[in-house]
């Protein structure tokens, strides 16, 4: 018989990827408000991209679900932990520059260096060993888009 997923296996595979794109999708809201000059554009950016925030930090300390005839390295375990609390940070950073608040830039250089760093240091994993994507590979697709999203914002605000 098929015995029913516990609340932990429940949040992780079904919980937490719908509210990441719940997020996404009032943070779009959110831009779109803002650059129509919509009453509400702060608000609806603050909600989603704290939401998004924080779904990334949940991720990151969630135990992982490794198949037994994987080899993963500690240390991919640990790149996939800095991934996310770069991302969330980065996530905060985006939101800081956005509303225009005191920070953003430190905020957005933290986030962006530690995920940047753990993607390279992913990256090195994967290539001395293949079970290190296993464990790797949610993190680097979540950490790719946003870590190119937060180098755009960036790159606008004259921050590198």
């Amino acid at each position: 018989m098929h015995q029913p997923a516990s609340f932990v296996e429940l949040l992780q595979k079904k919980i937490l990827p719908n509210v990441q794109h719940v997020a996404l999708l009032i943070s779009v809201f959110g831009f779109v408000f803002s650059i129509l000059h919509y009453p509400g554009a702060d608000q609806l950016l603050i909600i989603g991209f704290s939401t998004l925030a924080m779904a990334y930090v949940l991720m990151a300390f969630m135990p992982m679900h490794i198949p037994a005839s994987c080899t993963a390295d500690l240390y991919a375990t640990m790149v996939y932990k800095i991934i996310y609390v770069g991302c969330s940070v980065a996530t905060i950073g985006i939101l800081f520059q956005f509303l225009k608040l005191n920070g953003a830039r430190e905020i957005l250089r933290i986030g962006s260096g530690a995920t940047g760093v753990a993607m390279i240091v992913a990256v090195i994993l994967i290539s001395r060993r293949n079970d290190n994507w296993i464990v790797l590979k949610n993190a680097i697709v979540r950490g790719a888009g946003l870590l190119l999203l937060s180098m755009y914002i960036m790159r606008q605000a004259s921050i590198v």
